[in-house]
């Protein structure tokens, strides 16, 4: 793979390495996704807000959907050379996240706290029972103040992966 920029001294990168002339060389990048598909911000929840139904079957699949859009993205635009193999899981288990208010029905305060560490935890225990080489987690719980996990916790997720 040329180097940029392209003109003068170029070479070739052990990630992109090309195949013998006359082959072509595929990538497969299996990728297990967990969709939550149910978490309530209860800060954004006010008197006499109506209790959300989980989502239908219909919505999460609309996610299935986009994910298999996805795929298809990275092989067509790779000249058919890169497939995303996403898996994705559905967790349906209704959480809350953010601080509830002083006035926020009780439904919302018995619901489980979207823990990352906890949720992280789960789909390291159920990737583990395939091959993988790596984990990448995206952490956006509409926390904009600071970190839901800290070191400390990623160094036992760390562990529980190993």
């Amino acid at each position: 793979m040329p180097s940029i920029p392209g003109a003068g001294f170029t070479r070739e990168y052990a990630f992109a390495t090309l195949p013998p002339a006359g082959r072509t060389t595929f990538v497969r990048v299996p990728v297990k996704v967990l969709l939550l598909a149910n978490v309530i911000d209860l800060g954004t929840v006010r008197p006499g807000t109506t209790f959300p139904k989980p989502m239908t079957a219909e919505e999460i699949e609309l996610y299935r959907r986009d994910f298999r859009e996805v795929q298809l993205f990275y092989w067509c635009n790779s000249s058919m050379k890169y497939w995303l193999d996403a898996h994705v899981y559905v967790d349906e288990t209704m959480y809350r996240t953010g601080a509830p208010r002083k006035d926020a029905d009780e439904r919302y305060r018995r619901l489980p706290a979207a823990n990352a560490e906890r949720i992280f935890a789960k789909l390291i225990e159920k990737a583990g029972r395939f091959e993988f080489d790596a984990f990448q987690f995206g952490d956006d719980w509409g926390d904009q103040t600071g970190v839901e996990i800290g070191p400390e916790a990623w160094r036992r997720l760390a562990v529980l992966a190993s």
